[in-house]
């Protein structure tokens, strides 16, 4: 799974008046889903572009229309989007991931869309996606807390859902070391190397491999936690990325 490069790219997209609606069109929706938070976007309430000839939604507008989803905001309210996969789960139960590619990453949602008459995602040639990626008949959009492993060849995106969890404080909690694990099956801790947890914001922390093995994302407090603890500057909001040490 690699980092995504998102190309600048132009497409051409006209509003359509909703008076252009068919009864059929106005009772599809999607589901979109957070955590334990699920929210019915109907297509009638959302602008609709023509692309191509194709009567569409933009894809970020499903996310970006949906206040009640438990998204992470930064001090100042802003929501950190960036911190999510975004999932296209077809009616059979078919998404990307689920053949090993990584979900999509929120700068490509604004070149997706969604077939107002068939409900199929679809993307525009330039962002170079596998086929794959054109899920059809879309039913549910899941949002999925992620994170990045970037080391000095590759950055690989890592769900939240392919990683361990433990309980430590009677809370649930994601071993740090469980998404290096998930980012390569070959990894092996250095207890001596330096690490580098990043957020999303740029703020990073060193720790040494023997300090990561006793680390935690808290799925409740969304922090980095240590046991035992190491000091406030180690409970890190937004973790985004774990910066590997050069091999």
């Amino acid at each position: 799974m690699r980092k995504w490069g998102i190309p600048v790219i132009a497409i051409s997209a006209i509003v359509l008046s909703t008076c252009s609606q068919t009864p059929v069109e106005e009772s599809k929706y999607i589901t979109v889903e957070l955590e334990n938070v699920k929210v019915q976007k109907n297509f009638n309430d959302l602008p609709h572009v023509n692309v191509g000839g194709v009567e569409a939604i933009q894809a970020s507008q499903f996310v970006l229309t949906t206040d009640e989803l438990p998204v992470e905001t930064d001090n100042d309210g802003n929501r950190l989007y960036e911190l999510y996969g975004y999932r296209f789960i077809g009616s059979d139960g078919f998404y990307a991931h689920k053949k090993g590619s990584p979900d999509n990453i929120w700068p490509q949602l604004e070149h997706g869309y969604i077939d107002v008459s068939t409900r199929d995602v679809f993307w525009d040639s330039t962002l170079g996606l596998p086929t794959r990626y054109n899920v059809r008949d879309v039913d549910t959009l899941k949002l999925v807390r992620q994170f990045w492993v970037i080391a000095d060849t590759d950055s690989v995106q890592v769900p939240i859902d392919d990683c361990d969890t433990v309980t430590v404080e009677d809370t649930l909690c994601v071993p740090l070391v469980s998404i290096l694990e998930a980012s390569d099956t070959t990894f092996v801790l250095d207890s001596a190397a330096t690490y580098t947890l990043q957020a999303i914001d740029g703020y990073s922390k060193e720790v040494t491999g023997a300090q990561l093995a006793t680390g935690y994302w808290n799925t409740v407090s969304r922090k980095v936690k240590f046991i035992p603890d190491i000091g406030s500057a180690y409970r890190i909001k937004f973790l985004y990325a774990i910066l590997r040490p050069a091999r």
